[in-house]
């Protein structure tokens, strides 16, 4: 009876999954309120209303989400620096046309630095800041898990001079237990500001601070949104699903995955929408119908946003994104894989994508639960540097984790990490100054079948520590790797001598 119970109910799940696939693969585009893009601004090619002269206005950049600079990385000669804030960063900085950088932190603060990291202001919010802000001219607009949104004056003035408005999101208390913004400020066509709230509602703010609209979901929404040429929303919900919606806020379709989605989404230049789920799969999706085209698999969940890399004409090319799994991927427009590299420690920073001295090539730039930066060649996935930012501190060393994404300025990397250090970073500091906290090797090994040690704040190690509080949890990973690549494997036979570290493992 019980075997009999089983087989109806697998049954029936795999009746609903292929009734979703069915209902996706037969939708019909849906005639809806569009909106045409500006003609775009000089000299970084903006058609939203985006503050014309930043290099890295909004979290990720452009209106499609590209994350993709077209500033050189030229060294001009200066220093790395960081900014000690009181509490861990998990967001994003925003960079205008003068080259101050406007970054939020867990110890409440949005702060304003000047470009050589000093303070130049900061404001207190009720709560954590860990989303991006979104400059337009003259004003910066920024969110706090007070449920409110900032929209103030930038330039030198007194602070009591800079509010413009200010709007605070509604309490539900029936359906969700906080009012949270945490999906970074994103602008629309018309000026529009859109933020993901955790009362399960997606907003949509005028330019002058009052409610456009909201959208309900069932769970938080932390990603941020992509716009189509024809003004269609993009963007996806801890409730698992990836949506579409029109300007006007009319739903025009929803795709469920199989997880949460943290990620934002990225549109190609054949709008094909491009979206990374808990469900450890990169999904390229039809923009009118919602269908999905093809799925890319990881070994663990994707927090990140994708980059898209495009040729000459402007084609995609490349869709670049990170994993929990400790790797970083590149797969094509046919969902292949192009390069992989593997860092050993989980990727929850979405890179930034940027070109060469040169101009002749690109790179891409992560921050990763190791501590490090990367620079990999997009070309082929080699690593062209890598710089450590693990603080001296014993009580932060192992709070190293750069979970911030990565934003491009006219100079340098931008990223914060979970030690509450925001980080500034020459372009290719590492191949033009001798310093230790760069490298241009990995130290992983070519061929590995074992456990590794994983210290209480996520960082993977070869070795166990030399002492242990006998209370401790051992958390352990398993690494396969072959030729320098990292495999699958479902389980090793190990023996475990707490004595000799980490256990011998074979396959």
């Amino acid at each position: 009876m019980k075997k009999n119970r089983t087989v109806v109910v697998i049954l029936l799940f795999v009746a609903i999954l292929a009734g979703i696939w069915i209902n996706t693969k037969s939708r019909k585009p849906v005639e809806h309120v569009t909106m045409k893009p500006a003609e775009p601004s000089l000299p970084y090619g903006y058609d939203v209303p985006v503050q014309a002269d930043s290099p890295w206005p909004t979290f990720r950049r452009d209106r499609r989400n590209s994350a993709s600079s077209p500033i050189p990385a030229v060294y001009q000669g200066d220093q790395p620096w960081f900014f000690q804030t009181g509490k861990g960063l998990f967001t994003t900085p925003v960079i205008d046309a003068d080259g101050m950088i406007y970054v939020g932190s867990a110890d409440h603060y949005f702060y304003a630095l000047n470009p050589d990291g000093s303070l130049n202001w900061k404001y207190e919010t009720g709560e954590i800041i860990d989303s991006a802000g979104a400059l337009t001219p003259g004003a910066i607009t920024f969110i706090s898990g007070d449920g409110r949104m900032y929209h103030f004056r930038t330039g030198q003035m007194e602070m009591t001079e800079r509010p413009l408005w200010i709007y605070e999101a509604e309490l539900r208390p029936e359906i969700s237990y906080n009012r949270w913004f945490e999906g970074n400020v994103a602008v629309g066509y018309d000026g529009t500001f859109y933020a993901g709230n955790t009362n399960f509602l997606y907003y949509a703010i005028n330019p002058d601070g009052t409610l456009k609209w909201t959208y309900p979901t069932t769970s938080n929404n932390w990603s941020q949104a992509a716009f189509a040429d024809d003004g269609t929303i993009f963007w996806g919900s801890n409730d698992t699903y990836v949506r579409a919606v029109a300007p006007d806020g009319t739903e025009l379709w929803k795709d469920m995955t199989l997880g949460f989605i943290a990620a934002s989404a990225a549109i190609g230049s054949d709008g094909t929408v491009y979206i990374g789920s808990f469900d450890s799969n990169l999904y390229a999706i039809e923009p009118q119908t919602g269908s999905v085209k093809w799925k890319f698999p990881t070994s663990d969940h994707i927090y990140t946003s994708a980059a898209l890399d495009s040729d000459s004409d402007g084609n995609t090319r490349a869709i670049l994104f990170g994993s929990a799994d400790g790797s970083f991927y590149s797969v094509d427009p046919n969902g292949s894989l192009l390069w992989k590299y593997d860092t050993g420690d989980p990727i929850r920073s979405s890179p930034a994508l940027g070109l060469s001295a040169d101009g002749r090539s690109k790179i891409v730039y992560f921050g990763d639960g190791n501590g490090k930066l990367y620079a990999l060649n997009v070309s082929d996935g080699s690593l062209r540097w890598a710089f450590d930012t693990t603080s001296k501190e014993a009580e932060l060393a192992d709070r190293n984790d750069l979970n911030g994404s990565v934003a491009l300025g006219k100079t340098g990397i931008y990223v914060g990490g979970e030690h509450g250090q925001f980080w500034y970073l020459p372009y290719d500091y590492c191949l033009n100054a001798k310093d230790a906290r760069c490298t241009d090797t990995s130290n992983l090994p070519q061929t590995f079948s074992g456990l590794y040690y994983v210290s209480p704040g996520g960082n993977t190690s070869a070795e166990l520590p030399a002492a242990l509080p006998s209370s401790s949890m051992l958390t352990l990973r398993l690494v396969v790797r072959e030729n320098g690549k990292h495999h699958r494997r479902t389980h090793l036979r190990c023996t475990f001598r707490l004595s000799k570290g980490c256990p011998d493992c074979q396959p």
